[in-house]
């Protein structure tokens, strides 16, 4: 397994996986599975994994950015995959000192107080009833990967490389896979190119805060997203805004009542700092928490006006979705624990729906679907009993209406909301912990937005997820794992939801299944040959198909060159030079080390491309400047190029230039 995050490494992959998190590791895994049942192949799979924001395999949930002391939402036996469940097991216990003090490390006054009221269930091993840290799956699954990694490439399964970056553009390639352009924190971009893609990015980004905030006003007291760059860092960061200010105005306003805004709850009443918050306003448009789980046993909760449409003459997805209301809205005035009975929900809810039409059944699912979700969705007690606390303590108030307005005055901040009320304010900071932005064009997400833009592929009806075929691809070798399912709906998938790590892991062996079928139709589909002229010295291996090279060439074993490249006798390729597809290179040019030439270019006869400035017999820097054409670009014949200058996207050189700065097209 090769790791790299500024390296040059081979440029073409059999597969692209976007994203390591959960969505990943168990694509993986399941892909590693299929590969292995079809026996001994002629040569590995050429695998990479890119990953903006290592460590590999633990993305947002379950890895550093989250908190030490964030914990799953249910119980160890309703969220671990039950394949998972014994080896899981047997790592907790045999790794139980070193995660314990680690988590002490970590977490603090919050961790000890988890450890202290867990002790009876870790001393026994008895976890199926614990809210475990999240980080402590995370270690685990990044465990299991690199030994199921280091398996698959001594049995020549797969050949791995785990690159550390952003993939900002993804488009098709005129001869078929993908052209991926990877960026990472340096600055570089590089090229990939890849057969298949598998998108497993996680959840699309939060929507932010920061459209509402009043024009002029200064936000540095916004924590528009409570995970960027990581949870425990923006809770020292409100800690501070809190003490900042004087007795009597230490408030907080945190948007959304989801997952992670319970989980900030969490961390505030157990934080000893914040001991002096005077006042903790929860705004949501529903105005609650998800439902607690007590752990006592499931109970069937009393829904009368749901049982009243299996009597129906007909139901329509709207009387469906208000029954579902008026009884869940009965069953907690009525002090009943939903979060206990929500199984009795789910399955009234599946008897009525197979009552109607399967166009109505997507409607239901496409429209009222996520509000069903909200609904009579769920969490733990330990969270749920710490966001109850601070209600009892007159702390915590929760507000059923939506943000409209932003402003930062002198005593703070002040919000205006959809009811039409006072203002709420002030107060010392914001923490936002809304939901997903939906999938358009206008994504901040770069590779989002370049997917929908491009027509690459297309949100779903519930604009939550992408549009997907019974294989889940969105397009023709482009695979997709992970909450960017959401909203599903075809003939084998009808999920809300894909963030849950267990209906993660039921769906990889589908897209793994899907994976292995396309890498076997491309390996029986003959590529176009690569022809090399017989007087040419060619020591390259990584050569596109289609790619044809004429008398007297000489290329050097490192280079890269993609596929339908047309090069004219006479040309010399160096070592560090990456050329890509469809590239037309003419007579006599001379590709010295550290040049970069994207798809689509033209480099006419006789161009000189250089790679010092200041040359001097036997010495040599230490590095080249890289020197890079972009896509479509145009060089025309005896053009002089100095080291380091970029032609960019479309422009054009003409004839006998010398180039000693970047060019760029009108």
């Amino acid at each position: 397994m090769e790791a790299a995050a500024d390296a040059q490494l081979p440029q073409v992959f059999d597969l692209v996986i976007v994203g390591s998190g959960v969505a990943a590791a168990y694509s993986l895994l399941r892909l590693i599975d299929e590969v292995r049942s079809e026996g001994p192949a002629p040569s590995p799979v050429r695998v990479a994994v890119v990953e903006k924001a290592p460590p590999f395999w633990t993305g947002i949930p379950y890895g550093p950015r989250s908190s030490a002391n964030a914990l799953i939402i249910t119980t160890f036996e309703e969220f671990v995959p039950a394949a998972d469940r014994p080896a899981f097991e047997t790592w907790l216990s045999a790794h139980r000192s070193d995660w314990t003090q680690r988590m002490r490390a970590d977490g603090g006054e919050i961790a000890a107080a988890w450890q202290a009221r867990n002790a009876a269930a870790l001393k026994d091993g008895d976890y199926a009833p614990v809210y475990i840290p999240r980080r402590l799956f995370g270690d685990f699954k990044a465990d299991v990967m690199a030994a199921a990694i280091a398996a698959a490439e001594r049995e020549g399964l797969l050949a791995v490389s785990l690159l550390v970056g952003e993939v900002v553009d993804l488009e098709r390639r005129a001869g078929g896979g993908y052209a991926l352009t990877m960026a990472n924190d340096t600055g570089r971009v590089q090229s990939l190119h890849a057969g298949l893609v598998l998108l497993a990015v996680g959840s699309p980004p939060g929507q932010s805060l920061k459209p509402l905030v009043r024009a002029g006003t200064v936000d540095a007291t916004l924590v528009d997203d409570v995970y960027a760059p990581a949870f425990a860092e923006n809770l020292t960061r409100l800690y501070g805004f809190l003490a900042a200010r004087p007795p009597g105005a230490r408030r907080l306003l945190l948007v959304g009542a989801n997952a992670s805004a319970l989980e900030t709850a969490y961390m505030l009443a157990g934080d000893g700092r914040f001991a002096d918050l005077e006042r903790l306003v929860v705004l949501s448009p529903g105005g609650a928490f998800p439902h607690r789980i007590s752990g006592a046993p499931e109970i069937e909760i009393d829904l009368p006006a749901m049982r009243a449409l299996l009597e129906a003459d007909a139901v329509t997805p709207q009387a469906l979705m208000d029954a579902a209301e008026a009884d869940v809205a009965r069953a907690v005035l009525a002090g009943v624990p939903v979060g206990d009975g929500f199984g009795s929900v789910g399955r009234l809810l599946g008897q009525v729906m197979a009552r109607m039409p399967d166009a109505d059944k997507e409607t239901f699912h496409t429209r009222h679907g996520m509000r069903f979700s909200r609904l009579i969705r769920r969490a733990g007690r330990e969270y749920r009993d710490a966001a109850d606390a601070l209600r009892d303590r007159g702390v915590l108030v929760s507000l059923a209406a939506g943000l409209t307005d932003l402003r930062h005055e002198p005593d703070g901040w002040h919000a205006e909301t959809t009811d039409g009320g006072a203002a709420l304010g002030p107060f010392a900071a914001v923490a936002n912990c809304c939901g997903f932005e939906p999938l358009t064009a206008d994504s901040t997400s770069p590779l989002i937005a370049a997917l929908i833009g491009r027509g690459l592929a297309k949100a779903n009806a519930t604009g939550r997820g992408l549009a997907v075929d019974d294989t889940l691809a969105a397009a023709p070798g482009l695979f997709v794992n992970g909450p960017l399912l959401g909203g599903i709906f075809n003939d084998s998938l009808r999920m809300w939801h894909v963030e849950n790590v267990r209906r993660i892991s039921d769906i990889a062996p589908t897209v793994a299944r899907s994976i292995a079928a396309a890498l076997r139709e491309a390996a029986d589909r003959p590529a176009d040959p690569v022809e090399i002229h017989p007087t040419a010295d060619v020591m390259a291996t990584a050569i596109g198909p289609g790619t044809r090279i004429g008398a007297y060439c000489v290329v050097l074993p490192k280079a890269t060159i993609g596929s339908h490249v047309e090069i004219a006798p006479h040309c010399f390729i160096e070592n560090d030079v990456v050329v890509g597809d469809r590239v037309r290179i003419g007579f006599g040019v001379q590709l010295w080390d550290a040049l970069r030439v994207e798809d689509d270019v033209r480099i006419d006869a006789n161009v000189t491309f250089t790679t010092d400035r200041y040359p001097r017999s036997k010495q040599y820097p230490p590095a080249y400047p890289e020197t890079r054409v972009c896509r479509g670009a145009v060089i025309g014949s005896g053009v002089v190029l100095v080291p380091g200058v970029t032609i960019g996207p479309g422009a054009v050189v003409p004839p006998g230039t010398i180039v000693t700065r970047d060019v760029h097209a009108p």
